[in-house]
């Protein structure tokens, strides 16, 4: 079968697949078992979530996994964030450490800035937006109620409490606010959607965010949909689909006590060609109707 010249080579080489089945996952074997009982790999602690915690909290819990705390002065007021609660964390929670390292975390001042809750009421949205702003408070969530003043302003809540003219909140607290519905309407309200497709995420030269013109046409700010992972600047993203529809007219309920407006979902681009699709698109389907 084979002659005397190709046996010596086969042999040869069924001789070097034995070595390379028996010896090798045997050497390996030692060598990752070594790997993993260094010093420097051995007993890898996850970092927990540390934001929001209390400092005396944030202490119990690095305590229990041998790992040190350092505090970092404080911060500027975060209002996404309890008073005196961990605003900041370094490393980052998920990040692998090694046992004793120091975390060192920046709190939330205990002595926030309080600021007065202006006269608001029975004012236009406009104008109430314009006082928020000037008190360096923030525009919440919009909500409508039964009140024949179409769109003028009828409460604040604060914390999902109703605040009022002469009360104080901290500093950059954000504030929703409730419209009135108008005339005519009785538990439900109509807003017309209107069409964002085109509009860059900021307006250079009005210094305006998307955010900002959702909430002009009294709509909530929904998700934000990028086509890719950005860890940095999206201000040349543009929009490129929108939901609801743009241009109709969306009517929601909602309860005597008042209810959400609906929220504004968008999807941003930096390609030029999926905008230029949905515009084109856009053009042929007005030429239809036409």
């Amino acid at each position: 079968m084979f002659d005397k010249y190709t046996l010596p080579f086969l042999v040869l080489f069924i001789l070097s697949v034995l070595v390379i089945l028996i010896f090798v996952p045997s050497f390996t074997q030692d060598k990752l078992k070594k790997f993993t009982n260094h010093p420097d790999h051995k007993e890898l602690i996850e970092v927990p979530n540390l934001l929001g915690m209390s400092i005396e909290e944030t202490e119990s819990v690095l305590s229990q996994l041998n790992l040190k705390l350092s505090q970092l002065p404080v911060s500027i007021y975060n209002p996404n964030f309890p008073v005196g609660s961990i605003v900041r964390q370094d490393p980052k929670s998920g990040n692998l450490v090694k046992d004793g390292r120091t975390i060192y975390v920046t709190p939330n001042p205990n002595d926030v800035t309080q600021i007065v809750i202006p006269n608001y009421y029975d004012k236009s949205f406009r104008s109430v937006r314009s006082l928020l702003k000037n008190s360096k408070l923030q525009l919440g969530s919009i909500l409508y109620c039964n009140n024949y003043a179409e769109n003028a302003v009828i409460r604040l809540d604060y914390d999902s409490k109703e605040i009022q003219s002469g009360d104080t909140v901290p500093i950059f607290s954000k504030i929703d606010v409730y419209l009135g519905a108008g005339k005519g309407y009785v538990n439900e309200k109509i807003i017309k959607v209107p069409n964002l497709i085109g509009k860059k995420f900021y307006n250079y030269q009005t210094g305006q965010k998307i955010q900002d013109l959702i909430k002009n046409n009294y709509l909530n700010i929904g998700q934000l949909y990028l086509d890719e992972e950005v860890k940095s600047d999206t201000a040349d993203f543009y929009i490129y689909k929108q939901f609801p529809l743009p241009n109709i007219d969306t009517n929601f309920m909602f309860i005597s006590d008042g209810g959400m407006s609906p929220q504004l979902n968008l999807y941003l681009t930096r390609d030029s060609t999926k905008l230029n699709f949905v515009l084109d698109s856009i053009a042929n389907l007005t030429l239809t109707n036409n």
